[in-house]
């Protein structure tokens, strides 16, 4: 007699606990990208390029350009891909904005 009136008890318990912990926790903590100073004026980022694979972007701030690594699961080090200009790369896709 006294069982399942304690299983009720302690269920009702446990959803009084559960509610209560969800309007006390907090939210997910906030991500800050690069939150250390730039000492070397460089920001690395990953991103997926294919299902199995990401590449490291390294944006090089002085010089305004974005380079390009992979990793090689073969030989196991990264492979440099490329680098583009952001400047040329902007400038190309502003020029028309301002010439309205």
């Amino acid at each position: 007699m006294y069982k399942p009136a304690l299983i009720v008890v302690l269920v009702a318990l446990n959803l009084a606990l559960l509610t209560a912990l969800a309007f006390v926790a907090p939210g997910p903590a906030p991500a800050y990208a690069q939150a250390v100073p730039q000492a070397g004026n460089y920001v690395l980022v990953t991103a997926k390029i294919q299902d199995d694979h990401d590449a490291l972007y390294l944006l090089d701030l002085a010089s305004r350009t974005l380079h390009a690594l992979t990793f090689d699961m073969n030989t196991r080090r990264l492979q440099y891909r490329g680098a583009r200009s952001l400047l040329a790369d902007f400038a190309r896709t502003s020029a028309p904005a301002a010439t309205r």
